[in-house]
């Protein structure tokens, strides 16, 4: 009953082919070496570093399917944060520091099912 009540939210796999962006998987930052320094990309999942020279988007597309395997999950939507969080740590190895973050990027508001529509003077 709470369905007609509240919104209920749903959590939903992201795909790097989908609405998601690839810098959504991934974070950048400055590391400083004895030359200059280089940006460095570092996976949000598993914290593996990706030095600019060789993090083209096609290798982190490519680590993204192969180490999380977000391409290939079937999954439509998940309806409990902590079956999702699990979902999330189990098939696509997230790690435990950002599973909730990346659960809260998932998430969505989902609308009822069918509009109840009174009738008048009833």
């Amino acid at each position: 009953m709470s369905l007609w009540h509240h919104p209920k939210k749903s959590w939903s796999c992201p795909s790097p082919a989908g609405d998601w962006e690839l810098m959504d998987f991934f974070e950048s930052y400055l590391e400083c070496c004895d030359t200059s320094p280089q940006e460095t990309h570092f996976c949000r999942s598993c914290d593996k570093n990706f030095v600019e020279d060789l993090a083209n988007p096609d290798m982190l597309k490519k680590h993204l399917q192969d180490e999380h395997h977000f391409t290939e999950c079937h999954h439509n939507k998940i309806f409990t944060p902590e079956l999702f969080s699990l979902h999330l740590a189990n098939t696509h190895h997230v790690g435990f520091n950002y599973v909730g973050s990346f659960a809260t990027l998932c998430q969505k508001d989902e609308r009822p099912p069918a509009l109840m529509i009174w009738p008048k003077g009833g």
